[in-house]
């Protein structure tokens, strides 16, 4: 009895400790968030979505150009490439060997930080390459640095599906194609789409690793061998140019939302299914 009182007691402490770790992430986000907003909101003007930049307008339209290029420039490979690899990894055994020190490989590159992406790419693809600063060096790197990620969620999506109709597919005689094309890849979809969205709210936020290959020229990219700057270089770029700091804010009110609304949509698709 007192033994039950004592885990009662641990797991009520444990609970407030919970709820006030999450207030305080809350209170945090809401102060910086919210600071974010009453400073950029004024700051929405005509000239902020000018078709060319200046340093008078500051427009984000070339940088939100070049958000959206670079995104899908990535995705486009990165995601069925990621699809592809997490669904032949779903088939090795968790404790084959193989699949291990592949799987050690793609967490090490997970955890890498982008900036070492950065200073990669600037050796191989803008140095060593030739590719120089441009559109097609950053989309490159940051293939690289989001593959992991797919692959990771492709592969846990995969091996969910299999671990739960493996074995009746089997009883049932159907072949493993026919398995994979009306059952497999069909259930797990959903999960791999909401990681996708999560890749591309990732690659919307990245800085670090496009100083060094996309270059920062703010202009919209005509070709991939053009440099061009994403809104998080912009707002890298305009923290240390713009002295009166209110066009960055308008800046981060526009990456904030864009980077909210995918990751919202991405959690949208994963609760969806769950209660499916």
């Amino acid at each position: 009895m007192e033994n039950r009182r004592s885990i009662d007691t641990k797991c009520r402490v444990l609970r407030v400790f919970s709820l006030l770790a999450a207030a305080a992430v809350m209170i945090a986000f809401l102060t910086t968030a919210g600071g974010i907003f009453v400073k950029g909101i004024p700051e929405f003007t005509s000239g902020l979505f000018s078709y060319i930049y200046t340093e008078r307008n500051f427009s984000l339209f070339p940088s939100l150009i070049g958000t959206f290029y670079m995104t899908a420039g990535v995705l486009l490979i990165a995601a069925p490439l990621g699809g592809i690899t997490g669904l032949w990894l779903s088939g090795f055994s968790l404790e084959d060997r193989t699949y291990r020190i592949i799987s050690t490989l793609i967490d090490c590159l997970n955890g890498m930080p982008s900036i070492l992406y950065g200073l990669y790419g600037f050796l191989f693809f803008v140095v060593f390459m030739g590719i120089g600063y441009s559109l097609l060096s950053g989309i490159l790197v940051l293939i690289i640095l989001i593959l992991p990620m797919i692959i990771r969620i492709s592969e846990k999506a995969f091996r969910s599906v299999f671990c739960m109709y493996r074995e009746t597919g089997e009883a049932l005689g159907i072949s493993r194609v026919s398995m994979l094309r009306h059952v497999v890849v069909p259930q797990a979809f959903p999960d791999i789409t909401a990681g996708i969205i999560l890749s591309a709210a990732r690659i919307s936020g990245s800085a670090a690793a496009l100083l060094y290959t996309s270059g920062t020229v703010a202009q919209i990219p005509g070709s991939l061998m053009d440099s061009g700057r994403t809104l998080a270089v912009h707002v890298y770029l305009l923290s240390s140019e713009d002295t009166e700091g209110g066009s960055v804010y308008a800046a981060m009110v526009i990456l904030v939302l864009i980077t909210g609304i995918l990751n919202e949509l991405a959690f949208y698709i994963i609760g969806r299914r769950k209660h499916e």
